[in-house]
């Protein structure tokens, strides 16, 4: 799974989240999101990858793209409210920051059925 987000603390806190729910997971965390591609991402061939909206608006990708394009299941993190998420990105699932674990929780057992 890949974390990708411009805050430390959330890829972090996602992260631990991530380990708690889906302990056999291998996690990915963007270190350096500037540099962060979709070739990087193909690489890395996580079974889903966790996105900040913002964080991929400032690249050439948006999270249809990584789904679209790389076949991987996307998670949105986000602090828009459910309104705009909504409008935006009605087929997309997402989590709002903070993240909260029992959601997480329970879009991994909707997109990997066999995670406890």
């Amino acid at each position: 799974m890949a974390v990708l987000d411009d805050e430390k603390h959330v890829r972090e806190s996602t992260a631990i989240l991530l380990q708690r729910y889906c302990p056999t997971a291998e996690i990915v965390l963007s270190e350096d999101p500037a540099h962060l591609t979709l070739d990087f991402i193909a690489r890395h061939q996580p079974e889903i990858v966790l996105v900040d909206l913002s964080y991929g608006g400032t690249h050439d990708w948006s999270p249809r793209d990584l789904h679209q394009e790389l076949g991987v299941p996307v998670i949105i993190i986000t602090a828009h409210d459910t309104d705009t998420m909504k409008n935006l990105y009605p087929d997309v699932p997402y989590l709002l920051k903070p993240i909260s674990g029992e959601a997480l929780q329970s879009l991994l057992q909707e997109l990997l059925p066999q995670s406890s």
